[in-house]
């Protein structure tokens, strides 16, 4: 079952109040929150990606070269396939110069022809959808509860709070402890990316 970003603050902020004490006032707001699943997202995206076919047009006049600028939160475009739907698939490698991407190729189509571009793009997470699998759901609800942890503990380490500074330190241990095991789980999931040089005949 899909979980969209409500889900991901209640889980968050239920990992903290196991931490944390739940009988004194703790709060995380979803402001706070989502500034932190935000940055988590980010660091996911560029080691585990979304991966998307987006279907584009090639022209006779078009050099092979294709406008991205209406493809929204790429991050890269491992490869590109044309002519599409072959078999064997006729793959390309693809450059990119700021928002126009060239199929790196001889051929040229002949008129207005489909190619698809492999692309690699940030996750997303609303209230109503989400691109994240239910393991980078977790990883993104660890991730998020050490940021979460790690901003709060630094506040109250110099200032008089419940606990005490002793206290305070405890909890930077441990969101310390959280984001290590984050970034472990991370790159245990992580695809070694091999950069294939494909034919341009």
């Amino acid at each position: 079952m899909t979980v969209y970003i409500d889900g991901i603050r209640a889980r968050v902020r239920q990992k903290l109040l196991s931490e944390y004490d739940p009988s004194k006032t703790v709060e995380w707001q979803d402001d706070a929150l989502d500034v932190f699943i935000g940055e988590v997202i980010a660091r996911i995206s560029k080691a585990r990606p979304y991966e998307v076919r987006e279907s584009v047009t090639l022209t006779l006049s078009g050099k092979n070269e294709i406008s991205i600028a209406t493809i929204a939160d790429i991050i890269s475009i491992p490869y590109a396939e044309y002519p599409v739907d072959k078999d064997p698939r006729r793959l390309r490698n693809v450059t990119v110069f700021g928002s126009t991407a060239t199929l790196v190729m001889n051929v040229r189509p002949s008129g207005d022809a489909t190619a698809y571009l492999y692309c690699h793009k940030l996750h997303s997470i609303t209230e109503s959808s989400s691109t994240l699998t239910p393991d980078l759901e977790d990883l993104l609800v660890t991730g998020v509860s050490a940021l979460a942890a790690n901003s709060k503990s630094r506040k109250q380490i110099n200032s008089v709070n419940v606990g005490g500074g002793r206290v305070a330190g405890t909890h930077l241990t441990w969101a310390e402890v959280t984001w290590n095991k984050f970034i472990s789980e991370l790159r245990i999931g992580t695809k070694q990316r091999i950069r294939l040089m494909y034919s341009e005949d």
